[in-house]
């Protein structure tokens, strides 16, 4: 069974308000690598065309479902990547609360996010990608 550290280090702003911790520290037998999740249904349709609140929850939802699959829970993800499409600083309200609704606040992982221009498909907004250590 894994176990997780999770700080917010002196010297560095206490992140746990914005929906991560700044480090984990993960001990386990086994690393899970996760690909990026889109908002994706089981048909590949997009799901929350033009709506990044919806986007977001189905990509958490979807990190769920690949959890249970590989019999690691949501407190075993060690890190993520978040790639938003033409990011603006008023998603970063909707990133906090979906995150530490998914996590519990003091469960966040450690998180990068990354603006880019463009996703893998025309309608994608954001794609989330994980490491779970389990």
């Amino acid at each position: 069974m894994a176990e997780h550290q999770r700080l917010n280090p002196a010297g560095l702003f206490d992140s746990k308000s914005w929906g991560f911790h700044q480090v984990q520290i993960s001990t386990g037998t086994r690393i899970v690598h996760f690909a990026g999740q889109g908002a994706l249904d089981t048909e590949a349709e997009m799901i929350g065309v033009g709506d990044f609140a919806a986007q977001m929850a189905a990509c958490l939802a979807n990190i769920d479902i690949a959890c249970k699959a590989a019999l690691v829970g949501r407190t075993d993800i060690a890190s993520l990547r978040l790639y938003v499409v033409d990011h603006q600083p008023e998603l970063v309200p909707i990133i906090i609360e979906q995150l530490t609704a998914f996590f519990g606040q003091d469960s966040t992982p450690p998180a990068t996010l990354v603006g880019v221009a463009r996703l893998g498909m025309p309608d994608m907004l954001v794609e989330i990608e994980a490491v779970a250590i389990g």
